[in-house]
């Protein structure tokens, strides 16, 4: 449960068949902290002077994390999630729980109505969701394990040499 010294940071979205575009609203952020889980569970924390930001929220599907990204852009935190299922309608509501929030609102710039997403594929999209430019959820922590992996490798190919 959120105390009352946490706050919900403003939160934007819109979406294509494939995916999720969210751009978290907060300037000068430090120590952001942000999690996706395949289920759908998205959590954020973050720091504005004194202030303590945090989400949860269990999004409407399943989420693909590997296909997923996010950046920190001036001031906003941008996140490019793919969904699990990508040829089904477009989802009612960015969570599962039917509540209106307050600080949740779609993104209208980035926004194409449904019928109209084939014609513009690439609209509203701009460089700042393009992937390239993103960073992996959880990136930390796989780079973490790789190189643990790469570790153990190199310690069996020494013991190779040895015999």
């Amino acid at each position: 449960k959120m105390d009352s010294s946490t706050k919900f940071p403003d939160l934007k979205w819109a979406q294509r068949k494939d995916r999720l575009f969210i751009t978290i609203d907060l300037p000068d952020v430090q120590n952001p902290l942000i999690d996706l889980k395949p289920d759908g569970k998205l959590t954020f924390d973050g720091n504005v002077k004194d202030t303590k930001y945090e989400i949860r929220l269990d999004l409407f599907k399943e989420v693909v994390i590997e296909e997923s990204k996010w950046n920190l852009k001036g001031r906003n935190i941008l996140l490019n999630i793919s969904k699990k299922v990508k040829d089904e309608e477009y989802w009612p509501r960015l969570t599962r729980e039917k509540i209106k929030h307050p600080h949740i609102q779609v993104d209208w710039s980035r926004w194409v109505e449904e019928e109209d997403e084939d014609s513009h594929a690439g609209a509203g999209f701009g460089d700042d969701f393009d992937p390239d430019n993103m960073q992996d959820f959880g990136a930390g922590d796989y780079n973490d394990s790789d190189d643990e992996e790469e570790e153990v490798e190199e310690a069996k190919a020494d013991l190779g040499d040895m015999e």
